[in-house]
């Protein structure tokens, strides 16, 4: 008898790199494989509904438009009000009119953090400061900080490989989306 996975609200979804050619060998290489990164809250109206910041910034969207893409689960460690106080921040940040996606953070912070950790030597100076824009990771990372939960440190942008280096999360799983996550129920 096998056990079907189900993904739980606040479980972290890091997306790894898929394909061929320069982007995805440079993703793979220098970002640690994992490209996207989005915060799964639960099931409504239908639909599995996840958190994202995607070109239009902090939004809330249908996993059904993740179908197939190969994923590791990471599912935080904490309380179950520490969850409703997370899940109650993502949406607050979802409705936010001015959570557009941060472009600048890319070149002033990622940029400068990928070559520092793959260059050491270089004197390339890495700084971040948050502000309401958010990439990928930061939305993430906003939700938990919001409800006073340290998933990552606050003084470097995070990138979706650091989710696997937090301390509050356990990888539980890994496969694809829908085709192992919902067999039986793809969209």
């Amino acid at each position: 008898m096998t056990t079907e996975f189900k993904l739980q609200p606040c479980d972290i979804l890091l997306f790894k790199v898929e394909g061929e050619g320069v982007l995805p060998w440079l993703e793979r290489e220098f970002v640690g494989g994992y490209s996207h990164v989005s915060m799964y809250l639960g099931p409504a109206f239908g639909d599995y509904f996840e958190i994202e910041s995607n070109l239009r910034g902090a939004s809330l969207v249908s996993l059904s438009s993740e179908k197939g893409r190969l994923v590791k689960v990471m599912r935080p460690t904490i309380t179950a009000a520490q969850k409703e106080m997370v899940i109650s921040n993502a949406i607050k940040l979802t409705s936010t009119e001015r959570a557009f996606y941060d472009y600048p953070v890319i070149v002033m912070s990622c940029v400068p953090r990928v070559l520092k950790m793959k260059l050491p030597w270089l004197p390339i100076p890495v700084s971040y400061c948050r502000d309401i824009w958010v990439i990928c990771s930061e939305v993430i990372a906003e939700c938990y900080w919001r409800a006073y939960i340290i998933i990552l440190p606050k003084d470097v942008v995070p990138l979706p490989v650091d989710f696997l280096t937090s301390s509050i999360l356990v990888e539980v799983f890994e496969g694809k989306v829908y085709e192992d996550i919902f067999p039986g129920e793809m969209h």
